[in-house]
């Protein structure tokens, strides 16, 4: 993990797994590590950005799966932009969606809601 990553999680607040009241977020950010998961799979960090609270939030630091969206049940994507910062943090983002985040452990859930 370079300098500029490592300072983004320690901005960021840490939120317990079953905590239920982190916010609609407005960006998702991915930070790549070089631990792996049982599965095989690299673990990433995932932070989210609100602009409703101007806050930072550490969602999950042991996930090797991302989701987002749910069709099954109508839950669906608009638009979800990526790209990577300098820094190497992956970063999602909707012009006409936030994301509400549904489960955070070994995979991160994320529900797309419209904006409001």
């Amino acid at each position: 993990m370079n300098k500029a990553q490592k300072e983004m999680i320690d901005s960021c607040v840490k939120v317990e797994y079953d905590d239920e009241n982190v916010p609609l977020l407005d960006i998702i950010y991915i930070m790549p590590t070089t631990k792996k998961h049982d599965s095989g799979y690299k673990i990433m960090y995932v932070a989210g950005y609100s602009k409703e609270t101007d806050t930072c939030y550490l969602l999950d630091t042991i996930c090797d799966v991302i989701d987002i969206g749910d069709f099954l049940y109508g839950n669906k994507i608009r638009s979800v932009h990526i790209d990577i910062k300098k820094s190497g943090i992956i970063q999602l983002w909707s012009r006409y969606q936030q994301f509400k985040t549904i489960f955070r452990l070994s995979s991160c859930t994320f529900e797309v809601i419209d904006k409001r």
